[in-house]
């Protein structure tokens, strides 16, 4: 006869002090794996969630393995509708921590239960925002699996607008891989019918789900009746669930064939992506999508990289200039002028995030300080300027945006006759959109030493010395100041790569991804870093007599904390060092102080001769954990690197100051 076994533990009460960091505000939550709390960081004086992990999840190491990853696995993806985890540890009193970003707003399952059927366009936008997040998910290879009102929260943005946040990525792919788990797990009522009877499901299942939450929202009911395990499987879905049309007319046919395809029970049947879904619910209704600023840009401003925003000219011509001739209601000729605007992304990473925050609903956001009035339609001009390529569309100006602390501007919508014409233009640029996270990639041939291989091509030349999927590629350059997909795009087109398309309709190559994420994340830097970049491209290296040690921030992966390690020969360009500065300051400013410290241990795995990224560090070591020792040896970094800086000087009178206030 088995026992059941109990345990002893005293919560921290109100002032308690946590990992000698942390202190807590009020208890906020509770579930069946621990309990949340509010604390405030001592030293940052800013308020972030804490979850402590009950004792029965923390004594089983898979668990506790788990947790680690759902920090690693959502620090770096960056997107402002996921919560983000910034910090993970353990402390003598409670045990196993996480630390997240504090939201104030309601979860979508009490929203729903006051106030369901909500209203058409809230519901359609909700859904929008957590498809654009679940693509950047997915482009990683990262699958939610636990996808359900209870896990999506609404808060107000600072411009007054309801935006939707992704919580809990705690059983999601990457992390159940890293446990070593083949349990099932999942909210039967919203999972897709093939989670509940095997491990290893796609990206599909995440659809499944949001298709299930959006008919909920619509209807007020859920698509099946599920009262237990059993009711989700395959088997007991056989029968399609009602058109939600017939629950509410004015959803319309249109988006019932839309919400039904991807609620298929055979996942072969579901659109092939997310952002195919969203495609469909877009074009099936007549959504009025206000479109984002990026707040990337603001910080990508203030670091002086001044090819990562989209540069925008609005003109107005005189009335003389250009006309346009217009019939008014009673048939009388009119003239009218366009304001015309002219918008020109200068790298493939922008465009693609701008693709997938707004392009994909139809919309624009324009940083400007010139503003075209409200309700205005313009002749707009979009410029890829890496390829030279240019498309002029129809818009109507929507929005006028000067969100907090940001750099303000205005967003557009796409004329509807001009959409599938963008569609075909951002394909035609060959951005990666259209990669799978399966799609295989494969070595062809070694560069030539004419071949002058930019920092993006040579880095990912010298990890791609097998077939491996996108999702591998994309998850290890994963915060480096990179466009990823147009350096795969040019190492192909140079033929030193070839892309393999996947087959969609097999779940096999799933296991291949995940051990994909596994290695990208468990094995030591120095089994990742290349020892010599294979190609004599003379604009991607470093010569060897400008080679210097640097300092290995991966403890916990096999090498000592503070040990010095040998560099790759990889040098940024001073365009990509202010391009990790900024995704720096841009993670700092959302409080994500793990992102900012992911990102920086990347970019010194690449380009280690850089000081500035150790005397960041060392600030975010000092500041954010306490951790004065290897403040100080990062800091000692900077100035080996450069021993005339006196900001670094300065620096460090500021950390001695702090150790000793903190003795």
């Amino acid at each position: 006869m088995s026992k059941t076994q109990t345990y002893s533990f005293n919560l921290p009460t109100r002032g308690a002090e946590i990992d000698g960091r942390y202190r807590v505000v009020e208890q906020i939550g509770e579930g069946s794996y621990g309990w949340v709390f509010a604390v405030e960081h001592q030293f940052l004086g800013q308020t972030f969630a804490m979850k402590i992990l009950h004792p029965r999840v923390a004594s089983d190491p898979s668990w506790v393995v788990r947790f680690r990853e759902e920090a690693k696995s959502t620090s770096l993806i960056g997107h402002e509708n996921i919560v983000f985890v910034t910090d993970f540890g353990k402390c003598r009193n409670y045990g196993y921590f996480f630390v997240m970003e504090h939201l104030e707003g309601a979860s979508l399952d009490a929203v729903i239960a006051e106030e369901a059927p909500l209203g058409m366009q809230r519901s359609l936008r909700i859904t929008l925002q957590a498809a654009s997040a679940l693509s950047s998910a997915h482009d990683l290879g990262i699958v939610h699996r636990d996808l359900k009102p209870g896990n999506i929260m609404l808060v107000e943005r600072s411009d007054g607008s309801e935006a939707s946040k992704l919580l809990d990525f705690g059983i999601s792919s990457i992390v159940m891989v890293a446990a070593k788990s083949s349990q099932l797990y999942g909210t039967p009522a919203y999972m897709a019918p093939e989670q509940a009877v095997q491990p290893d499901v796609d990206h599909r299942a995440d659809q499944f789900s949001l298709a299930a939450i959006l008919y909920e929202m619509l209807t007020g009911q859920k698509p099946w009746l599920t009262t237990s395990w059993d009711d989700a499987t395959p088997e007991a879905r056989t029968t399609p669930p009602r058109p939600p049309s017939e629950l509410r007319e004015e959803v319309g046919e249109a988006l019932d064939e839309v919400i039904l395809r991807a609620l298929s029970v055979r996942f072969e049947d579901r659109w092939s992506s997310i952002d195919e879904f969203s495609r469909g619910l877009v074009s099936a209704c007549s959504v009025q999508w206000i479109p984002k600023s990026d707040p990337l840009d603001f910080w990508a401003e203030a670091t002086e990289v001044d090819e990562v925003a989209p540069q925008v000219t609005v003109r107005t011509p005189s009335a003389g200039e250009s006309l346009v001739i217009v019939l008014d209601d009673v048939g009388d000729v009119d003239f009218e002028t366009r304001p015309q605007v002219t918008v020109r992304f200068r790298t493939a990473d922008r465009l693609a995030r701008e693709y997938r925050r707004n392009l994909l609903a139809g919309g624009l956001f324009l940083p400007s300080d010139e503003q075209p009035e409200l309700h205005s339609e313009v002749d707009l001009c979009l410029v890829f300027e890496p390829s030279a390529r240019s498309l002029e569309v129809r818009a109507q100006v929507v929005a006028h945006s000067s969100p907090a602390g940001e750099r303000g501007g205005f967003g557009v919508a796409i004329s509807a006759d001009d959409r599938d014409r963008l569609t075909h233009f951002l394909r035609s640029l060959r951005l990666g959109l259209e990669l799978s996270q399966a799609d295989v990639v494969r070595p062809m041939r070694e560069p030539t030493p004419d071949e002058d291989l930019s920092a993006a091509e040579a880095f990912l030349f010298s990890r791609i010395d097998e077939a491996m999927p996108v999702a591998k590629i994309r998850t290890f350059a994963s915060g480096l100041p990179f466009d990823v997909e147009q350096a795969i795009q040019s190492l192909v087109e140079r033929g030193c790569l070839e892309i393999e398309p996947a087959d969609l309709s097999s779940l096999s190559e799933v296991s291949q991804i995940h051990e994909a994420e596994v290695w990208a994340t468990e094995l030591p830097t120095e089994a990742r870093t290349p020892e010599r970049v294979r190609t004599a491209g003379a604009a991607a290296l470093v010569d060897d007599d400008t080679r210097l040690p640097w300092l290995d921030e991966q403890g916990e992966n096999g090498g000592k904390r503070g040990s010095l390690a040998e560099p790759s020969e990889i040098s940024y360009s001073r365009q990509e060092v202010g391009r990790v500065l900024a995704m720096v300051r841009y993670f700092k400013a959302r409080q994500n102080y793990f992102g900012a410290i992911q990102v920086l241990r990347k970019a010194l795995e690449v380009s280690p001769s850089v000081p500035e990224f150790y005397h960041q560090l060392a600030l975010l070591h000092a500041q954010f954990r306490g951790d004065y020792p290897r403040a100080f040896q990062a800091l000692h970094g900077a100035i080996q690197l450069d021993p005339q800086n006196d900001e670094y000087k300065r620096t460090r009178a500021y950390l001695e100051k702090l150790a000793g206030l903190d003795e």
